[in-house]
């Protein structure tokens, strides 16, 4: 596969996760909306990373990898990094809204 049909393939799996969060929002299980806002901004953050050729097999800190791999590129015009810094940016800000795990931070 190209990595243009496997950005499309993570754009659609973010794209279904909206009616669970609206599901889970009219439900008022706000955990559950966080938990999968983040989920969904990390497939959009991947999609994005394929699209600039970025490879990857699994990683989780999606918002730092789109920051250091994409933004550091000198060939992306002002506008483009400008919109890119902006999804950075809110997907940052959706990571603060999960919840931590109950087995707590696990340093290798």
């Amino acid at each position: 596969m190209s990595n243009h049909t496997d950005a499309k393939n993570w754009f659609q799996m973010a794209l279904a996760d909206v009616p669970r969060i609206e599901r889970s929002f009219n439900a008022s299980d706000f955990a559950d909306v966080a938990y999968r806002i983040q989920f969904c901004s990390e497939k959009i953050i991947k999609g994005i990373s394929l699209m600039y050729g970025v490879q990857f097999k699994k990683f989780h800190e999606v918002s730092t990898i789109l920051h250091d791999e994409i933004l550091s590129n000198p060939a992306i015009d002002t506008n483009e990094s400008q919109i890119l810094e902006e999804i950075v940016n809110q997907g940052i800000s959706i990571k603060t809204l999960s919840t931590s795990p109950r087995y707590g931070n696990v340093i290798a």
